[in-house]
């Protein structure tokens, strides 16, 4: 949408930041991947072994978020034109905001892969569905104003609401909004 609204030069400085935020990704997958069979074992053990291995998870994703965006949001405006070049700098204020939706992006993993495991498909769906209608609406409204900062924020926006925020629109979930709600308020590695 960026890329019809605006121009290319643009579209250019926020594809910068996007590529250094998505360079992030791979650390909920690799954590899910290592600790979520505990977390499925402990819910054969007991409802409150489930709740406190999920919440440590949960934890431990939040600290990793806290930990990729505050030195980034910090230092951007140092990393951006070290790896790209003075010519990308405008990319920097793109990145000091948007490194925070990694914070969400690795909770949504590892509440992805609860869903998964308690077969919750339809809620799991509706969450993402809506995180997708709110970025594309939020885009649409923003882009024109703001542009690049606008698809930014959206992308916060519709990330923090796909992850966190549904959860307290489906009775279903509000239990497991309660805990990413504890964990972003006292993230930690905890064993």
């Amino acid at each position: 949408m960026l890329g019809q609204m605006r121009d290319t030069r643009e579209l250019g400085i926020y594809a910068v930041a996007v590529r250094l935020v998505e360079a992030t990704y791979f650390i909920p997958t690799v954590v899910v991947a290592s600790s979520f069979p505990s977390v499925i074992e402990a819910r054969d053990q007991s409802e409150a072994a489930f709740e406190a291995r999920l919440l440590r998870l949960y934890r431990s994703l939040a600290f990793a978020g806290y930990a990729v965006a505050i030195p980034m949001s910090l230092l951007a405006w140092w990393y951006v034109p070290f790896l790209f070049g003075p010519e990308y700098r405008a990319a920097a204020p793109l990145l000091a905001v948007l490194v925070w939706s990694v914070l969400f992006t690795n909770l949504g993993v590892a509440r992805g892969a609860y869903l998964t495991a308690m077969n919750w498909m339809r809620p799991y769906l509706f969450t993402v569905a809506l995180g997708c209608a709110v970025n594309v609406a939020l885009n649409w409204i923003w882009i024109p104003r703001w542009g690049a900062m606008g698809a930014v924020l959206a992308s916060c926006i519709a990330y923090w609401l796909a992850a966190h925020g549904s959860c307290f629109l489906l009775p279903s979930l509000r239990r497991t909004g309660v805990l990413l709600t504890r964990a972003l308020v006292r993230p930690g590695l905890s064993r």
